[in-house]
């Protein structure tokens, strides 16, 4: 989905003042990402424990939100430097490319056994269960 997005996002500032091609690429970049995210979190959770997963998750889903911040501010920034509309789209489509590149390897990862399953437990999940099956 991100690498779409990639595409879409760069070309909401090159489309000139069309009004309907601006309007699908906005259409499809807000799909993609969104898409991409809520992927993101589904793989994201197949990489650390059940006992601290929601924790995980969590974390990650704040550190996203840091983006969502730091984005706008770093737009504002671009344009106040005379940035061209289309040149800060092309910048906010990198970001998009990072997230795709990262969801690719993370996935190659997964694939290539480096997730945890829900049903394979790690040296922390053997430390936490360990205790918690003692009490």
């Amino acid at each position: 989905m991100y690498f779409i997005a990639v595409f879409a996002v760069g070309a909401i500032g090159q489309l000139g003042h069309s009004v309907i091609f601006v309007s699908v690429a906005i259409f499809a970049a807000g799909f993609c990402i969104v898409g991409g995210q809520i992927a993101a979190n589904a793989l994201a959770a197949g990489f650390y424990p059940t006992s601290v997963r929601a924790t995980g998750v969590g974390w990650a889903l704040g550190i996203g939100r840091v983006g969502s911040i730091i984005g706008p501010l770093v737009g504002g920034a671009l344009l106040a430097a005379k940035w061209s509309t289309g040149s800060v789209f092309l910048a906010a489509a990198m970001a998009a490319l990072c997230a795709a590149l990262a969801a690719f390897s993370l996935s190659r990862l997964a694939a290539a056994g480096g997730g945890k399953s829900a049903d394979q437990s790690s040296s922390i999940d053997a430390r936490i269960g360990g205790t918690a099956a003692s009490n």
